[in-house]
């Protein structure tokens, strides 16, 4: 049986099952297909330095650009940006070249900060300019051969310092391709089908029917008004009015505002060292829901920690199943301390020696349970787009948000009636969670801090997160901000281009490189889109998977991307708000920041056939 996987937005989805007879045309179409969007034009034209070629946006390293010259010297001036400071100097160092790709890596670099002073190495950031030259190696570097000199790899866009004892990512070792494949197919044929409809038969059939009509409707609408005008200029209008919106999303949503305090933990040092201190500090329980639970080093390490607190605390963690199975099996994007051995399974791991309880979350008709939250003590909860693993924490730019407060009460319920879902009882486990269990909050009901806060959901039928955008987006009048790693959804685009056409200020961050090649190219598409009709497109310099946006002063953040899946299918949760300090620091925080760093497209970029061909496949799910 021959499956094709399309990974996009680590929403893992398999869209198509074949039978054997079948199996060479769809390879070599897919081959072909592949091929054809490696070789597609990007996001920039390309810069020399040192002898490599460079895309213009960040630093690109596709094995076909690159001058393999063995024992090259890399001389010459950078600029990088980080979270919070920019790299100024002076850059040397050798190179070698590494994997079937042949990426470049950078093995050592001695660099002198002209401009600040700052610990080596580049958070998130990437490198913005470039100019430089080669030369031959020199017979020997005494430097080099002391250890003077801190190591760096490159690959994709980004720069990062290595620790002592690391090495280039690697295949992760799961048993043999056979071991997986058989526990796999069980997950996804048995545990997520067969056992699902039979103890979930309402639900499960509910779903089915779901995706079929959002798929095709989908598929249907997918269309980009497009305008023989130019767009106008901006109007400068007074904002929409946020109490009447409030109440109109009280009618939109059916849901209920929760007090709570909202702190941002932006890319994964804030975020990780946070949950960790929460974790050690826990008195009482500890409730995780993550769609990927990752199995290298630094997803072993939370999982550590989430064993040895299960011996005094209630530990249980929810993981979709077939997600984490099968980015689990991927290398990862920055390097593991060598000897690290991958577990064959994270949740036999989280399970041996511990009193932590796992459940796997089903994926019926290959849907995904994509929310992200964590729960401690059932005080505080973080929510938004991190998973845990290494690229989270080292390599991608995202972001979290800390609650405390009764907010914290509902998503407690929610937590458990997602547990009772994948339980024995299934469909009745969750009507019973959903009718008697509490919105239980142990922290304090009241403090000076609490703002209202608005849970929003994507469920199957239900998609508020959906109609929240759409509506926010006709009713804003000033300006709409918004980052998101995955933007497919031609509604969604239509109405942005309708607002920028009132004279809103609309402007998107995307990133310059996803974790798709499908979904790069359909990014840039949507990209040419906005240019075209005025609105101010910034490509983040790497991988942001941020998922926030600002429409007149309210604020939606969370789990959601803006494509079909976490709009209209799988499950996801994110949260609202309209309280003018706290979207003001998410305006400084995050978009002042990252518009900042960020570099703004002034034209449509050269796109192919390929593009295309992703757009319409990303159309279906």
């Amino acid at each position: 049986m021959f499956v094709m996987e399309i990974d996009m937005a680590r929403q893992t989805h398999i869209p198509f099952v074949g039978t054997r007879r079948f199996r060479l045309p769809l390879v070599l179409i897919l081959g072909a297909f592949m091929t054809i969007v490696s070789l597609s034009p990007g996001w920039g034209s390309d810069v020399e330095f040192g002898g490599v070629r460079f895309a213009s946006l960040g630093l690109d390293l596709p094995g076909k650009r690159v001058d393999e010259t063995a024992g090259l010297l890399l001389r010459g001036d950078y600029r990088g940006v980080g979270r919070d400071r920019i790299y100024e100097g002076v850059y040397a160092g050798s190179a070698k070249f590494a994997g079937m790709e042949k990426e470049l890596h950078i093995d050592s670099v001695a660099f002198t900060l002209s401009r600040i002073e700052a610990k080596p190495g580049f958070r998130d950031g990437g490198i913005s300019t470039l100019n430089g030259t080669s030369a031959a190696p020199p017979a020997s570097d005494p430097r080099a051969a002391a250890g003077a000199y801190p190591r760096y790899a490159t690959s994709g866009m980004s720069r990062r310092a290595l620790p002592e004892g690391t090495n280039q990512p690697s295949q992760k070792n799961e048993g043999t391709s056979l071991g997986f494949s058989v526990r796999f197919l069980g997950a996804v044929l048995l545990n997520s089908h067969v056992m699902t409809l039979v103890k979930s038969p309402i639900s499960s059939s509910f779903r089915l029917l779901n995706y079929a009509f959002d798929t095709t409707k989908g598929t249907l609408t997918s269309i980009v008004h497009e305008y023989d005008d130019p767009p106008p200029p901006l109007s400068h209008a007074r904002p929409m009015d946020l109490g009447k919106w409030e109440e109109k999303l009280d009618g939109i949503t059916g849901g209920k505002r929760y007090r709570g305090s909202v702190k941002f933990l932006i890319d994964g040092e804030d975020f990780f060292s946070e949950l960790i201190q929460s974790m050690e500090e826990a008195a009482d329980s500890v409730y995780v829901r993550i769609n990927i639970f990752d199995t290298d080093d630094y997803a072993v390490r939370i999982a550590d920690l989430l064993r040895e607190r299960s011996k005094e605390v209630e530990v249980k963690v929810l993981m979709c199943e077939m997600s984490s199975m099968l980015n689990g099996r991927q290398p990862p994007e920055s390097p593991v301390p060598e000897n690290f051995t991958f577990p064959a399974s994270i949740k036999e791991y989280l399970e041996r020696d511990s009193a932590v309880t796992v459940r796997p979350i089903a994926n019926p008709w290959f849907t995904s349970d994509h929310t992200k939250t964590i729960i401690i003590d059932r005080k505080r909860a973080f929510v938004g787009g991190m998973n845990i693993g290494r690229e989270y924490r080292f390599d991608w730019h995202d972001m979290m948000v800390e609650l405390e407060g009764p907010v914290v009460g509902r998503l407690s319920k929610d937590f458990f009636r997602a547990w009772a879902h994948q339980g024995p009882a299934g469909d009745l486990g969750y009507a019973w969670a959903s009718l008697f269990r509490t919105e239980s909050y142990r922290g304090k009901e009241h403090r000076d801090d609490y703002i209202d806060i608005r849970p929003l959901y994507t469920k199957t039928g239900d998609e508020e997160i959906y109609r929240a955008h759409i509506a926010a987006i006709r009713e804003a009048r000033r300006y709409i901000y918004i980052e998101n790693p995955y933007f497919t959804d031609d509604t969604m685009l239509n109405e942005l281009i309708k607002a920028r056409r009132r004279g809103v200020d609309v402007r998107v961050i995307l990133p310059s490189r996803t974790d798709s090649e499908l979904m790069t190219s359909s990014n840039l598409l949507a990209a040419n889109s906005m240019v075209r009709n005025g609105i101010r497109v910034f490509v983040y310099p790497g991988m942001t998977h941020v998922k926030a946006a600002i429409f007149d002063g309210w604020a939606c953040l969370g789990s959601a991307n803006l494509n079909l899946l976490s709009m209209r299918l799988n499950q996801e949760t994110n949260i609202g708000f309209s309280d003018p300090q706290t979207v003001n620091r998410l305006k400084r925080d995050l978009f002042e920041v990252d518009f900042n760093v960020s570099r703004e497209l002034t034209g449509q970029r050269d796109v192919g056939l390929s593009h295309y061909i992703s757009e319409a496949l990303l159309d279906l799910f």
